[in-house]
């Protein structure tokens, strides 16, 4: 299971919306990339294998990618964030036709979603649990999130059992609607399909625009023609071990497609000027929303089903995602801490935390007044009085600029704001030394223009520019 973000705190009702986000800054080694434009000609290809026995569909795939990405390492997590592969099928059934969505990704993570009668796409745990369930496999060849060097790609085997597509003692289908998917994170970012008519991620989930698969009750191997592909009979279910033995996929309908060609590719070691070796850690930025509400239902916090049925948070609990996954819930957050002094007692990497405060939520304040002021701060106060203070994240300014060490605010944009002028930020400044003994140090957004004092005064020496924290300290 992939390790979950929570952080600590007692909810305020007033001040809880407003709290958006929170900001880690993680210290790792920064890696060092180089842009590659797009060649003539076309990339990397896919291949893709299709088979089915007595008792089940079998999918195999063999995706080229020269740096594998991917975190989700669990089921019904969220492959489509990483470096991943999509079986998409439409089964036809005397209740008119069921469409489901196995998205398998490189690093193990996968899920399965669910077309319901609305047309909107549901994540179905019932492939995962219960006596029978979907086999998969895969196995990288490379390393997961190390861009210094160069990996050759990934490759995925699964085996769905007939009755999850047609029912118990329901005939198989003679034909069915099929696509084939990659994600790309890493290398690329995008998506590249078998069928030519998606094009986009939003097209994905359209039926209309996929191939098809026949049944057929030959065993002879055949490639694809067209948008069409056959998917021969074989007497034994392959291995599902991410291998792609040739004995076992023998007699398989093939299909391939190209990905484009990789966007970015890594440099070695020590190549360039600007290149870091593992041993020096950079300072990565890294949002982490605590704010999700399973049950959002409008009145604050952010929904975590996406209209499409994908869970809109990277990670998911492993209890699971019920009316307990609520950032209402002071449970909830207080084992981010208890994870950190964890990883801390065990001699372990682990974050420092800043905030992010969306100002949106401040909508019509007037930060002018000294009301407006107190909401502000009264909410960057909150905040970091449910974080003890060996877990603040405190940067140095950006090269060039002096002043001491600060605690991480991020502000957002201020477009919401009725009125505000460079007051504000020395009200907070001082009220943050008053009660908590340190300095604050604001990153802005890099849209966000610094509006003078009527008087005259300028950008204090904590006011940086998030840009620059990112080039000068990243």
């Amino acid at each position: 299971m992939s390790p979950k973000h929570e952080r600590t705190t007692r909810v305020h009702p007033k001040s809880a919306a407003c709290w958006t986000a929170a900001l880690l800054l993680v210290c790792l080694a920064a890696p060092a990339f180089a842009l590659r434009l797009p060649e003539e000609g076309t990339g990397p290809r896919v291949q893709v294998y299709t088979l089915w026995s007595p008792q089940y569909l079998c999918l195999g795939a063999r995706v080229p990618d020269t740096m594998l990405t991917g975190s989700n390492i669990s089921p019904l997590s969220a492959p489509e964030q990483d470096d991943a592969i999509e079986f998409c099928l439409e089964v036809p059934g005397a209740g008119g036709p069921t469409a489901y969505r196995l998205a398998i990704s490189a690093a193990g993570g996968m899920t399965v979603l669910k077309r319901d009668a609305r047309g909107r796409w549901r994540t179905d745990p019932s492939w995962v649990s219960g006596v029978k369930t979907v086999k998969f496999a895969v196995a990288a060849d490379g390393t997961l999130n190390k861009p210094n060097d160069e990996d050759n790609g990934f490759v995925v085997e699964a085996a769905i059992p007939w009755e999850f597509l047609t029912g118990e003692d329901a005939p198989r289908p003679e034909r069915i609607r099929f696509n084939v998917v990659v994600w790309m994170q890493g290398e690329n970012q995008g998506i590249a399909s078998w069928s030519p008519l998606v094009k986009t991620e939003d097209q994905v989930g359209d039926v209309s625009t996929w191939g098809l698969a026949i049944i057929a009750y030959g065993s002879a191997p055949s490639n694809a023609a067209g948008w069409v592909v056959e998917c021969p009979f074989a007497g034994i279910t392959p291995f599902i071990d991410g291998r792609l033995a040739a004995q076992e996929w023998l007699t398989a309908g093939t299909l391939s497609f190209h990905k484009p060609p990789p966007a970015v590719s890594p440099l070695p070691k020590g190549a360039g000027a600007e290149a870091r070796t593992a041993s020096e850690p950079g300072t990565i930025l890294a949002v982490y929303r605590y704010d999700w509400d399973a049950a959002a239902d409008g009145a604050g916090g952010t929904p975590l089903w996406t209209p499409e049925g994908r869970p809109a948070a990277p990670d998911q609990p492993k209890e699971g995602c019920g009316p307990w996954y609520s950032y209402r819930r002071v449970a909830w957050h207080r084992r981010l801490t208890q994870a950190l002094k964890e990883l801390r007692a065990q001699g372990k990497p682990y974050p420092l935390v800043g905030m992010m405060l969306d100002t949106g939520a401040l909508a019509g304040a007037d930060l002018t007044t000294e009301a407006g002021r107190r909401l502000l701060y009264g909410m960057i106060r909150d905040f970091f009085l449910h974080v003890p203070p060996e877990f603040r994240a405190q940067l140095g300014l950006a090269a060039g600029a002096e002043g001491p060490p600060g605690v991480a605010v991020l502000l957002g944009e201020p477009d919401a704001l009725a009125d505000w002028d460079a007051d504000f930020l020395s009200y907070c400044d001082r009220r943050f030394v008053e009660d908590f003994g340190s300095q604050l140090l604001r990153l802005r957004a890099a849209r966000r223009q610094h509006r003078p004092h009527p008087g005259g005064g300028g950008r204090g020496p904590g006011d940086v520019h998030l840009t620059r924290i990112l080039c000068d300290r990243a």
